[in-house]
């Protein structure tokens, strides 16, 4: 008999009748379930599993029978939760995410050697500063299997969350408030104008009400990352600029103002080698103190590390704040 929730009615004294469950609805019909709530319907969620739509349909009216109520109803091209069909969505994610962590969990279960971490970032922090981090670990663990992906710094606040990664490494100013997530900032990470050489500005200092003429090179606007550029400028007085182009990641965003398109704004670590090489150049902003953000390593409350996600998480965590207090000694 295939596992999962069985509903069955027996008689009350009463006369009438009540519900009882045994154990007979799948994980993965419940995963299944989620999927089509959060794409927002039966073929996107068969092309994105890649199986027949059939088959997904088959499994949403398994699920609808056992639990005897209505799950879903189509307006449009769409379909969407009835409201019983939301609090099974809410109970299903919830199963789905701890199991997704047991799963990772149980095979780090060893002597901290082997076992498997996901770990989230913000882009910047994904490219420039977890990589070096993260293969050294895996130089010396080698049964160590790691897995980071990089997206905004809200989404990887919500994989973590959602126990889809185990932790993750953000630059942000901004973050929304989740009670479930602890972070701690690590440091700060400075944030520069860069331009090509022989550019405007020609000079390399100019007056912040300069800005307002100059072309940016900019992440789109739907980004928290292009929000966060905003409320720089915004300190500034800046209410107002000109993006000639719009690029999701900071290498992109390089490649651009090399060419001498704009301007850009990039963490310092993103752009110390092209700096270095003469490839761009730092654009200041006279009188003004320069921008940085803080570094935020973050985690569940309640998440229970493997001996290998607590040693890498650890390491990350050891590594930035080593070059955190080697960049204040040099400095002074």
């Amino acid at each position: 008999m295939a596992p999962g929730i069985h509903v069955f009615e027996v008689p009350k004294k009463e006369g009438g009748l009540r519900r009882l469950l045994d154990n007979r609805i799948s994980l993965y019909k419940l995963e299944v379930f989620c999927h089509v709530v959060e794409l927002g319907g039966v073929s996107r969620t068969a092309e994105h599993l890649r199986v027949a739509q059939p088959a997904i349909t088959a499994h949403i009216r398994s699920l609808e029978k056992r639990l005897s109520v209505k799950l879903l109803y189509r307006s449009g091209r769409s379909v969407f939760p009835t409201e019983e069909g939301l609090y099974v969505y809410r109970w299903a994610s919830e199963i789905a995410s701890r199991a997704r962590e047991m799963e990772r969990e149980i095979a780090g279960l060893s002597d901290g050697t082997k076992g498997s971490v996901v770990v989230s970032s913000s882009m910047s922090a994904g490219s420039y500063i977890l990589p070096e981090i993260l293969s050294q670990f895996v130089t010396t663990y080698p049964d160590a299997r790691i897995m980071m992906f990089a997206t905004d710094p809200q989404e990887a606040a919500e994989a973590t969350k959602g126990g889809i990664c185990d932790f993750a490494l953000v630059i942000a100013d901004e973050l929304e408030s989740e009670s479930e997530l602890e972070a701690e900032q690590l440091g700060e990470e400075e944030l520069l104008l860069v331009a090509a050489p022989n550019t405007e500005p020609v000079e390399d200092n100019v007056p912040r009400d300069r800005l307002t003429d100059l072309p940016f090179v900019s992440p789109p606007l739907a980004l928290q990352r292009r929000r966060m550029e905003d409320r720089q400028l915004w300190k500034l007085g800046i209410s107002q600029r000109r993006v000639v182009i719009e690029l999701g990641h900071p290498e992109a965003m390089k490649t651009a103002a090399q060419r001498g398109l704009g301007i850009a704004m990039l963490f310092r670590s993103a752009v110390e080698d092209d700096l270095a090489n003469g490839s761009l150049r730092e654009v200041r902003i006279d009188s003004y103190n320069r921008m940085s953000l803080p570094v935020l390593l973050i985690r569940r409350r309640d998440k229970h590390f493997s001996p290998l996600q607590q040693l890498l998480y650890d390491t990350v965590k050891d590594r930035i704040l080593g070059s955190t207090r080697q960049s204040a000694l040099s400095e002074a």
